[in-house]
């Protein structure tokens, strides 16, 4: 065990010293909590962007923010922390189905996937990556809660996929799938697919704030009409030949499998047909990884372009290559599996070994980051300044977006302008009664009241899609204030309550501290019951 977890953590400090270089950003700007609006952006006509995309990874930022980091050491320790969440969780979860040699290796074939370090150095996908780094433990956990149901396990498994939820939704959906397809796979027992279900919904439960205001409001942005989501799939597909070997060139890295676990791919498929004795011992798992990775390489493809044409819902994830967050992981398991079938016959092994080293000896430019960027204050690239693709979170009501900041904030121009809150509230005088311009992006939590505590009027105004507030009286204070919304306010309860349920059955299970290691790294229900 020792030496294991050593081997392993060897690899993670070698991957992990690009990190020490000076560059790499970000910082986060924070007005209210749950976050879901930042005033910055738009040339000062603000965004909804935390509503709409997940912000966990932020909260995280803040944090070390909060600890006097600097915006680009924050970046480097939530890098550092999930690199090291998702090693551990690797090794967590081989450990609970094979062997320690199956275990160091298989979590090294992690360490070692081109994917994991394109997303993290050359998408600059912080959220993406992170989340890839929580997926075995979600496995671990649901896996948990089907082979034994208990508060503890029912409370972690609820925890952690509302985690992924809120790292990163899209590729939390993925996750679901995949969460979905075990759940059927035999042997089934109506009691545990139940739990199983039931903490599933748990999950979905605790990032409610995020997740239902995003849905129920999904319609009141253009989401639907970026051109990732309506031709993205046409442009970013990868095909099988792809998968193999398909670095990119100069320093644009592509996202690509690997020899290693397209390998392990194909010999599990030969192993699972051809050997009984593999299908006795790792019957659920190994079907497990072989129809889920079958079914994202296919849908990864260019052939599967008209399953895109067919499902806008399927769109959303934009670029294909996204599904190699499932596969990887998934792949990773089954190579786990084939090395610990295998470890009695030295020369097979060897090849195996040799399989994992020689390619990554090969693209060792592939684990270094594409570039440092040295700023320190964050700053939206694309003109509307609003996020990375223009159109995404503007108001449906936007149909150009500002590309400057407006000379006033309020039009035509007001005596005794205050804004407080982060620019969340807005008051002045308005000396005559009529229609007011406020050079905000127009959504439905900006509401106005006069002085006398009457609702006013708010809708969007112009091309830019901005708020107009109407008052009826003259020389009278004016309010205009954000405030949630009926979803906001309902996501928030009911992320609350499952928060509340998670501690109490954490609590209640320290009076039986066996729980915490029943089933847990100690034991490898394989080798002890020939089981999966």
């Amino acid at each position: 065990m020792r030496r294991a977890v050593i081997l392993v953590f060897a690899f993670w400090l070698w991957f992990n010293i690009p990190t020490f270089h000076d560059g790499l950003f970000q910082v986060l700007t924070s007005g209210q909590f749950p976050v879901r609006y930042v005033d910055a952006f738009g040339h000062g006509a603000g965004s909804f962007m935390f509503k709409y995309y997940s912000p966990l990874i932020y909260y995280v930022g803040a944090l070390f923010r909060y600890g006097g980091f600097s915006g680009i050491k924050a970046v480097k320790l939530i890098y550092l922390l999930f690199s090291a969440i998702g090693t551990m969780g690797m090794f967590v979860l081989l450990r609970s189905r094979v062997k320690l040699w199956g275990v160091a290796l298989g979590t090294i074939v992690f360490l070692t996937s081109p994917y994991l370090y394109h997303d993290f150095f050359h998408r600059g996908s912080l959220t993406e990556a992170s989340t890839l780094m929580l997926t075995p433990w979600v496995w671990w956990a649901f896996m948990r809660i089907k082979e034994k149901f208990n508060g503890l396990n029912f409370a972690l498994a609820g925890l952690i996929l509302g985690g992924v939820i809120l790292t990163h939704s899209l590729t939390g959906v993925m996750i679901v799938g995949t969460l979905l397809l075990y759940l059927v796979l035999p042997p089934v027992n109506l009691a545990k697919m139940t739990a199983y279900l039931a903490a599933m919904t748990l999950g979905f439960g605790i990032a409610a704030f995020s997740l239902i205001p995003s849905l129920a409001e999904r319609d009141i942005i253009q989401y639907e009409n970026n051109s990732l989501v309506q031709r993205g799939y046409l442009d970013h597909p990868v095909s099988l030949a792809q998968q193999l070997i398909n670095q990119g060139t100069g320093q644009e890295k592509s996202a690509y499998l690997g020899i290693t676990l397209l390998v392990g791919y194909v010999l599990l498929i030969g192993l699972y047909l051809h050997s009984i004795k593999f299908r006795k011992q790792y019957g659920r798992l190994a079907l497990f990884v072989i129809i889920l990775a079958t079914g994202t390489l296919y849908l990864m493809s260019p052939i599967s372009s008209w399953i895109w044409e067919r499902v806008i819902y399927l769109r959303y994830f934009q670029f294909p290559f996204r599904l190699l967050t499932v596969v990887t992981s998934a792949l990773v398991l089954g190579y786990a599996l084939i090395l610990d079938y295998y470890q009695p016959k030295r020369v097979i092994t060897m090849l195996l070994v040799m399989i994992v080293v020689i390619p990554f000896l090969a693209t060792r430019g592939y684990y270094q980051p594409l570039g440092y960027q040295y700023g320190t204050v964050y700053t939206v690239d694309d003109p509307c300044m609003t996020n990375t693709w223009a159109n995404e979170y503007l108001s449906k009501w936007t149909t150009k977006c500002l590309l400057k900041p407006t000379k006033d904030l309020v039009s035509p121009p007001v005596d005794n302008l205050i804004t407080t809150d982060n620019g969340r509230t807005i008051k002045f005088d308005a000396s005559k009664a009529g229609e007011y311009i406020i050079a905000k992006y127009y959504f439905p939590e900006w509401n106005a009241e006069d002085g006398s505590g009457v609702e006013l009027k708010t809708e969007p105004y112009g091309e830019n899609g901005l708020t107009a507030v109407t008052t009826t009286n003259e020389n009278t204070l004016v309010t205009v204030k954000m405030t949630p919304t009926t979803a906001d306010k309902v996501g928030d309860v009911v992320s609350v309550i499952s928060l509340l349920l998670c501690a109490g059955l954490i609590i209640l299970s320290f009076f039986d501290l066996r729980l915490f290691f029943d089933g847990n790294l100690g034991r490898n229900p394989l080798a002890e019951h020939g089981k999966n």
